[in-house]
């Protein structure tokens, strides 16, 4: 009776404690892991909530977590408790089925058999977040080593796969904490010159936004349009012949030279024209001989790769030379152009330009001011060569079985030497030498050296010593020098590959000048005789020239496009034809800057194939067996 009387009343507390225990409560959890996850992956995160643990012993079998997909059964499969406090607690949930696709699952806990409500939780589908990338600039100075390169990502929703793509090229996928959105990358050995970079993540729920990297190079000028300057370029000189002038809307006015005095016709300003590589400057200024230094603004005088300075003719006259000179963060650079004495009569080709003059008799460029043609200097255009100079045969060879033995941390410093050098004018191989003694430096470790020996030799030759006092070993000069030729080769081959856009380009612009001309010979056509300008333009003629016109405007780089109205009678062609003339005038000072452009790369090209030949001689009786597994 007693026994009985014990369990009645033990089963009498257990149910009082069980009607006053707490149902759970379930308020909260951490939203940015409960994502749709496209791969199998196990999902940990938080809830938060009330008496998830009042009392009591911790037992497993105290508490149940259920899981159930909108409209599904409840289940414990797939769903787990890994921590828990009376507030909060950590689980983990199994993806596929619940995470897999967007939609709506349910929580439930249960307590000491007390249950919680029903917790909904919205599965979605978000791209990844790239919310910084750190550092976002780097400065290209001299002597960088491999942690100037280390560039952070930072932001969240880094479901696997992720990968991180850089100016719409993959590079590698984020592995370390994609949890955190957290990774730290090495910057990819072909990318680091000077430019603008667009980082980006991608996974296959979309992408994130672009991030800009920006590597900073020194400015390096490359040459200037005119190469020389001659005085009559600074100060033109009337034709002989009488020069018209507009004095009145309609009439034509014939105006003696005697007139126009030559301090009127000279330009107050001269503009100069350069051409640079790498990143832009952010300061610039010029000198001459008889002029100290004097800055310039920096707005407004940069056009892509390209600056322009109005100089004034006061200063130049009496100078023998002018120097300009780019400045950025990491370096600077200098290019003088000489002033020199006009060349004999008939050594120079001279072109027409047409220099505005206003009611005032002074000299300025606004359109539809009256215009007088002046004698001035013309442009050069270099032939352009039919094909691209291919490299020398056995040093492409040489090159191939060279290529394969190199390991990637090698190869990634061979193409950041290649690409210093193809931003150069000429090839310096003094630099790649020292690169490469920087890089592969000496071992007074006896087993490393044994290795380095043994590897990167490019004549045989007796081991290192083992001893410890044996004296260090690194490269030698054969090593150096089939590093250089290395180095070189991966230049030129950039270099053809340079020119060969560049002679594209202006082939292109050839064709596209022709094609303007042609148009014009052919509205002219259209215009003679003697119709009214209300004459409809309908003829087959007419039509054909309109969709000639029509097709070339789409081909034509920005600066040069024209803006057709519609040509409905004759005296529209009046219009047009002008509008050609400016078209074919913006080509023609385009193709002025590519035909620079063209030259340097052609005196670069050969410049290249000189050092090629030269180092091809200077190892003519070395052995090609060379740097198998540098590190």
């Amino acid at each position: 009776m007693r026994q009985q009387a014990r369990l009645t009343v033990l089963v009498t507390a257990f149910s009082t404690l069980a009607v006053q225990a707490q149902a759970p409560v379930i308020t909260s959890y951490n939203p940015d892991t409960l994502i749709v996850h496209p791969e199998p992956v196990i999902v940990a995160t938080r809830l938060f909530g009330e008496n998830f643990w009042v009392s009591g012993p911790n037992d497993s079998s105290r508490r149940h977590l259920y899981i159930r997909q909108a409209g599904g059964p409840w289940t414990e499969a797939g769903i787990s408790i890994r921590d828990i406090s009376n507030h909060d607690m950590g689980i983990t949930i199994q993806s596929p089925p619940y995470l897999a696709t967007p939609g709506q699952i349910e929580l439930k806990l249960v307590i000491d058999g007390v249950e919680s409500r029903p917790f909904a939780i919205q599965v979605r589908k978000v791209g990844p977040k790239l919310d910084s990338v750190s550092p976002d600039q780097i400065l290209l100075k001299p002597g960088l080593d491999e942690a100037a390169f280390q560039i952070s990502l930072r932001g969240q929703f880094w479901v696997s796969p992720t990968e991180w793509w850089i100016n719409g090229n993959y590079y590698g996928w984020c592995h370390q904490h994609p949890d955190f959105g957290d990774e730290v990358i090495t910057w990819p050995g072909e990318l680091r010159k000077a430019g603008i970079y667009k980082v980006q993540l991608r996974n296959p729920l979309g992408a994130s936004v672009d991030r800009i990297v920006e590597l900073v190079g020194a400015p390096v000028l490359m040459g200037s349009i005119p190469a020389v300057i001659h005085p009559s370029d600074l100060s033109p000189k009337p034709p002989p012949a009488p020069a018209a002038s507009v004095s009145s809307p309609g009439k034509l006015q014939v105006l003696n030279t005697a007139q126009v005095s030559t301090t009127q016709l000279r330009l107050p300003t001269f503009e100069l024209k350069a051409t640079f590589q790498g990143s832009a400057p952010t300061a610039m200024s010029w000198q001459t001989d008889q002029t100290p230094w004097q800055e310039v603004p920096v707005k407004g005088a940069i056009k892509g790769s390209e600056v322009r300075l109005n100089l004034p003719v006061t200063a130049l006259l009496p100078a023998a030379w002018v120097e300009l000179r780019l400045v950025n963060k990491v370096g600077e650079s200098k290019l003088r152009i000489p002033i020199t004495p006009d060349p004999a009569a008939g050594v120079r080709p001279y072109a027409h330009l047409e220099v505005a003059r206003n009611p005032a008799g002074q000299v300025d460029r606004n359109p539809g001011s009256p215009a007088m043609s002046l004698r001035t200097p013309a442009v050069v255009t270099p032939v352009v060569p039919k094909e691209v100079p291919p490299l020398p045969p056995a040093a492409t060879r040489r090159l191939d079985a060279l290529l394969p033995r190199l390991q990637p941390s090698v190869r990634s410093w061979v193409q950041d030497q290649a690409q210093r050098q193809r931003a150069l004018p000429a090839p310096n191989l003094e630099a790649i030498r020292q690169a490469a003694r920087d890089r592969f430096k000496p071992m007074n470790d006896p087993a490393a050296a044994t290795r380095l020996r043994a590897t990167i030799a490019v004549r045989p030759g007796p081991p290192a010593p083992m001893n410890p006092a044996a004296p260090s070993v690194g490269l030698g000069s054969a090593d150096i020098e089939a590093l250089c030729f290395i180095v070189l080769m991966e230049a030129s081959k950039s270099s053809q590959q340079d020119l060969k856009a560049i002679m594209d380009g202006v082939k292109a612009s050839n064709k596209q000048k022709e094609q303007l001309r042609q148009l014009m010979n052919e509205v002219q056509r259209q215009r003679a005789g003697a119709r009214p300008n209300d004459t409809p333009c309908a003829s087959p003629d007419c039509k054909a020239l309109e969709a000639s016109l029509r097709t070339l405007t789409t081909q034509l780089p920005g600066k040069a496009r024209l803006t057709l109205p519609p040509i409905a009678t004759i005296g529209d062609l009046a219009g047009i034809e002008a509008k050609l003339k400016g078209s074919l005038d913006s080509l023609s000072e385009m193709g002025e800057m590519e035909s620079l452009r063209l030259q340097m790369a052609m005196d670069r090209m050969s410049k290249f194939m000189a050092a090629l030949s030269n180092l091809e001689k200077k190892a003519s009786d070395t052995s090609d067996a060379i740097i198998a597994n540098l590190k």
